[in-house]
């Protein structure tokens, strides 16, 4: 019997979409294509992704074409969802990023996402969510709840071994959250500026990239705490256990969802998530 064929639409550096291939390798026997969009949502780069995303449409219909796909799975509602729906390829299942993909809530373009959500809530044949409270909003944008499963996302423990950090003499903090506005870095660096002030030690290692590296680093100067932080930047994700392991303390401040992927991935630190 000939290997199935999975079409999976989603950006592949980040770490939920690698866990999903690596699962499907690991677990079936299955052949594999990938495509994504070019360009990021920071910024300006909005508008042109939009675009990008309209072009979209031929593109991936054709891609179904020479890869005769038997399934594609896709990654965020709004965007790689919507182009699934409209692939031809059945089954589809497409999986929800956070609390809600309709974000941030005051967005222009709030109305259009939603209308590209609803159709792919209504193509697919699974939808994934790996939290409770993103079934809920699912419940709100009246979807058929017989098609969801929420199941949540494991860890690979052979990456993991117990080191007991309790004894550390200093607090040994981790952020492992991309650098954008919605993780707010900015607010852990300025209560680390008050932890100094009050002459408590502490080293805290950023893990991750992003559109707001620059700005933080100097923040970090300007609150007289960049000898004490360390950005380490964007490492493969089977890297980050090694640091979590010399850490005591996990930080995660996201305003979009309420189960973190990075927090399931923390191990065995004291977890922070506010």
């Amino acid at each position: 019997m000939s290997k199935k064929r999975i079409l999976f639409l989603g950006e592949t550096y980040r770490a939920d979409a690698i866990t999903w291939i690596n699962g499907l390798k690991e677990f079936g026997d299955f052949e594999i294509v990938t495509w994504e969009l070019n360009t990021n949502s920071n910024g300006v780069n909005r508008i042109k992704r939009l675009l990008e995303l309209s072009k979209a449409i031929l593109t991936i219909r054709s891609t179904v074409r020479k890869f005769n796909a038997d399934m594609v799975i896709a990654e965020r509602t709004t965007s790689y969802g919507f182009l699934a729906a409209i692939s031809g390829i059945k089954p589809i299942a497409i999986a929800q990023q956070g609390i809600t993909d309709l974000w941030p809530n005051n967005s222009p373009l709030f109305i259009f996402k939603k209308i590209l959500q609803d159709y792919a809530f209504k193509r697919a044949d699974l939808i994934h969510a790996w939290g409770t409270v993103m079934a809920n909003h699912m419940k709100e944008s009246k979807v058929d709840m017989s098609k969801v499963m929420i199941m949540p996302k494991g860890i690979n423990l052979d990456f993991f071994g117990f080191n007991d950090t309790s004894d550390l003499p200093i607090i040994n903090a981790i952020v492992t959250r991309a650098l954008q506005p919605e993780y707010k870095h900015d607010v852990i660096l300025r209560a680390f500026a008050i932890v100094k002030q009050r002459n408590i030690p502490f080293q805290l290692t950023i893990i991750g990239d992003g559109m707001q590296l620059e700005k933080l680093k100097l923040l970090a100067k300007e609150l007289n705490i960049a000898d004490e932080v360390v950005f380490v930047g964007r490492i493969d994700n089977n890297d980050i256990p090694k640091f979590l392991e010399q850490s005591n303390f996990y930080i995660s401040m996201p305003i979009t969802e309420g189960v973190s992927a990075s927090l399931l991935k923390q191990w065995p630190a004291a977890v922070f998530q506010l």
